[in-house]
């Protein structure tokens, strides 16, 4: 009777198109937010945190209390972008050169990411 009284009982499956919009893809920590592909020669951009301009940064058990997002790009991507735009690719506020961040990665013989003082593989969750 639940699925014809009351409007009746909807399959799991009749709901995906509510949530579709909510579904986060997070790309690797160390992929361009550009290209989309593994930086070649990562930069970072220091963002201050805004939870207007995305707000499920608001979640403190990702972010914490450091105020700052870094968002990664590629050398060869980015630059082009700066020299044409002069403004940050992801959030649209003014950025030069000079505000990117060279991020140093160090990997192991498979190719993995590892920390160079413990020498374990870094992995989403520990980044």
């Amino acid at each position: 009777e639940i699925i014809n009284d009351w409007g009746g009982k909807r399959e799991e499956h009749e709901f995906e198109h509510l949530y579709r919009d909510d579904r986060e893809v997070r790309l690797p920590f160390n992929y361009c937010n550009l290209t989309l592909q593994p930086a070649k020669d990562p930069y970072c951009s220091i963002e201050a945190f805004d939870p207007n301009f995305n707000p499920r940064l608001k979640d403190k058990k990702l972010f914490g209390n450091l105020g700052q997002v870094g968002i990664v790009y590629d050398l060869l991507s980015v630059v082009p972008f700066l020299q044409k735009h002069s403004k940050n690719p992801m959030t649209g506020k003014k950025m030069a050169q000079s505000d990117l961040v060279k991020l140093v990665l160090h990997y192991n013989e498979q190719g993995e990411i590892h920390c160079p003082v413990t020498f374990k593989k870094l992995t989403e969750a520990t980044q």
